[in-house]
C-alpha cells in the first residue's frame, strides 16, 4: 500500500529491511483499522494536512483496544505511525 513510505524508508534510513517490513506491516494494520472504524476512507496519503494525520493518530490511540494492542506489541503501531509522521513532514 505505501510505497512511497517503504522507497523512503529504504533510501532514507539506516533501518534493516525486518524493521522497514515491520513500520509497513504496523502501518497498513492501522489503515485497516481506520477504515474500519470509519475514520478515513482509503489511506492516510489521502489526508493532505500532517496536522490531520496528527490528530488521526491521537483519536485512533485514544480507543482502548487499539491502546491495549499497542502496548502488547510494545509500542510498534505508535512507532510505526511516528515513522510515517516523519516521512509526512520531510516529504512535505
Amino acid at each position: 500500500m505505501y510505497t512511497a513510505f517503504k522507497t523512503w524508508l529504504e533510501q532514507e534510513t539506516a533501518l534493516s529491511k525486518k524493521s522497514i517490513s515491520n513500520y509497513c506491516g504496523g502501518l497498513n494494520k492501522i489503515t485497516r483499522d481506520l477504515i474500519d472504524e470509519s475514520m478515513i476512507q482509503n489511506s492516510l496519503d489521502d489526508v493532505e494536512q500532517v496536522e490531520q494525520v496528527e490528530q488521526i493518530k491521537a483519536e485512533y490511540f485514544s480507543i482502548a483496544k487499539y491502546k491495549e494492542q499497542d502496548v502488547r506489541g510494545r509500542n510498534m503501531y505508535n512507532a510505526a505511525f511516528n515513522k510515517y509522521l516523519y516521512y509526512r513532514k520531510e516529504t512535505a
